[in-house]
């Protein structure tokens, strides 16, 4: 199990959501209306979209640079959604406030976008890994 923990890929997926979550706080007021707090979720789809975006480049960075083939692409991806979630779920935790009673059901939706969004960059990936392995 250790052998698939990739802590390259866990610190890219952290850092990707916390620089799109300060990002996204610095913004709020002219980008996203401001009319709650900054946070992801709060906006409807354009920060959701934004954090997905870049949770996606991270994911394709991370697997066009180190994954060996299609499986470790699948691998990288997950990693980068894992450290994408505890810096979520801590950012949350640290807001000011604390995470609010209804934390459960923004972590699980928050869970869906970090593993679509890394998803959708690890099959790419993972498709031109196939490729090129099958080409040589």
């Amino acid at each position: 199990m250790i052998r698939y923990l990739r802590l390259k890929s866990v610190l890219v997926g952290g850092v990707a959501f916390v620089a799109s979550h300060y990002v996204e706080a610095a913004r709020w007021q002219t980008w996203f209306g401001g009319e709650h707090a900054p946070w992801f979720l709060n906006d409807g789809n354009r920060a959701v979209l934004f954090t997905m975006t870049c949770l996606f480049g991270a994911a394709l960075v991370a697997g066009l640079l180190w994954a060996r083939d299609a499986p470790d692409a699948v691998v990288e991806g997950a990693n980068v959604a894992g450290g994408a979630a505890i810096a979520m779920a801590i950012l949350l935790f640290m807001a000011p406030g604390g995470p609010g009673t209804l934390f459960p059901i923004a972590i699980a939706i928050g869970l869906v976008t970090l593993v679509v969004s890394t998803g959708i960059a690890s099959a790419l990936v993972a498709m031109f890994k196939r490729r090129a392995a099958s080409s040589r």
